[in-house]
């Protein structure tokens, strides 16, 4: 996701965290076999 976000705005890491901190949807799963998830989701503004 950093990367993506690196890419098409053209900012370092350390803004592109910034940047998914306020436009990522992070969800976070745990199956009941003890499997755990996390999901980013990017929804571009607008």
């Amino acid at each position: 996701m950093l990367d993506l976000l690196m890419r098409l705005h053209g900012v370092g890491r350390a803004r592109a965290l910034a940047l998914a901190r306020v436009f990522v949807d992070l969800r976070f799963t745990q199956l009941v076999n003890g499997r755990r998830g996390a999901h980013a989701i990017y929804r571009p503004p607008g």
